[in-house]
């Protein structure tokens, strides 16, 4: 029996989570068993399995499919082990105008001497194209890949 992960299901670790899939579904990535992982691995249209009882239950849960051999993964869904710690979840927020002043910024107003002068004047400003350049990196860029995003 040869089988593929479905097109909704992705595998991927981190040093902290490692064994995890996602699903298109969810932004967050779902813990596995050491042996369901394994299993999952071997999930490349490539090895002849054992439709043991960890095969079933994957098949049942809809995380594999049976295929002919030959038939691959898709890129989005084959594994990928990173070695940052797992970012569930990433917030990007543009404005019009720092003020040094956000409780999650680094650049707290009690630290404003550490910015630089134009900050501190407000010259950073809103930057239509720049925002831009920023929201297509965000979607198309390789960098937020190599980090599990």
């Amino acid at each position: 029996m040869y089988c593929v992960l479905t097109e909704k299901t992705a595998l991927r670790s981190w040093p902290h989570v490692p064994y995890a899939y996602y699903t298109k579904e969810d932004p967050y990535a779902k813990s596995l068993t050491k042996d369901e992982f394994e299993h999952l691995l071997l999930c490349d249209g490539k090895s002849d399995l054992k439709p043991d009882e960890t095969i079933q239950h994957l098949l049942k849960k809809g995380l594999i499919r049976e295929c002919k051999k030959g038939e691959r993964n898709s890129s989005w869904s084959s594994f990928r082990k990173y070695e940052n710690r797992y970012f569930p979840k990433m917030n990007f927020m543009m404005t019009g105008k720092c003020n040094c002043n956000c409780l999650h910024c680094f650049n707290a107003a009690d630290c404003l001497t550490n910015c630089s002068k134009s900050f501190r004047r407000g010259r950073v400003g809103w930057n239509p194209s720049r925002s831009e350049e920023c929201l297509h990196e965000l979607s198309h860029g390789d960098e937020l890949q190599e980090y599990g995003f």
